[in-house]
């Protein structure tokens, strides 16, 4: 990519930070999700680019699990296929993501706008769902 279309795609960016409340049980970006899968208990953090890590249980929101997860609710059982095999989920429990390392008041600001007023968060791609409520 050369620089001048990297600019481009900066201008796009948008920064949200990880929720501290969820108004509903609907899996999101930024959530901690325990569920199964075909009878397996898991317990993995969909997180955005930098922040994932499979050793620690987080997952890329872009990845196929997470969007086999996505926009489903707690309670919610139902069959997704993922990489070519299809496998039955049961979201057991949606919680905000509460990993220290993850949090806000723990990450270096990424950015400052033109008042020089910090803005704190992770780097979403323009076409994510931005949820400010």
């Amino acid at each position: 990519m050369r620089l001048n279309e990297s600019y481009k795609e900066l201008q796009d960016v948008v920064i949200q930070e990880y929720p501290a409340a969820l108004r509903d049980k609907v899996i999101r970006y930024g959530t901690r999700v325990r569920f199964t899968m075909d009878g397996s208990p898991d317990d993995i953090n969909i997180v955005s680019f930098g922040d994932n890590d499979f050793n620690k249980n987080r997952i890329l929101y872009t990845s196929p699990l997470a969007k086999a997860l996505l926009n489903h609710r707690e309670g919610e059982s139902y069959e997704a296929t993922i990489n070519g095999r299809t496998s039955r989920i049961q979201v057991e429990e949606v919680l905000t993501i509460t990993d220290p390392e993850l949090l806000p008041e723990n990450k270096i600001a990424l950015e400052s706008d033109s008042n020089n007023q910090q803005l704190r968060g992770r780097v979403l791609d323009k076409n994510q769902e931005v949820n400010n409520g």
